[in-house]
């Protein structure tokens, strides 16, 4: 055998044992419920009016923990979009032409704008 192929069988019986004590270790359908399960279902329909206690607990007890992470996710996406939008073409300064065509009339006050170019031709 290559030493690929025992260490890819090792790391295989590692993989399956950590999976296999994973789940002998896992809690029985009539083990004791933690904690914040027993405070979810004793606080969905009462308090909250839900009948799902998942739902009590990311908008009930955690609900402002949801709140700011739709915030996180709000940015994120905004900062994706305008990272990756295509550059804009630029053709020039807004009102570039007015001030150019302003410039020209205060140098040249008695001739048109291309008055010059014709008489140099």
């Amino acid at each position: 055998m290559s030493r690929r192929a025992v260490a890819g069988a090792v790391l295989t019986a590692g993989f399956l044992a950590l999976l296999a004590a994973g789940l002998l270790a896992a809690p029985r359908e009539h083990a004791p419920l933690p904690a914040m399960a027993r405070h979810a279902l004793d606080v969905a329909l009462p308090e909250w009016k839900l009948t799902e206690p998942v739902n009590e607990v990311v908008y009930g007890t955690r609900g402002f923990d949801t709140f700011g992470e739709t915030f996180l996710l709000l940015a994120a996406v905004i900062s994706v979009i305008v990272l990756t939008r295509p550059r804009e073409p630029r053709t020039g300064t807004m009102g570039e032409e007015t001030a150019g065509r302003r410039e020209q009339a205060e140098d040249d006050p008695g001739g048109s704008p291309r008055g010059g170019e014709r008489a140099a031709r």
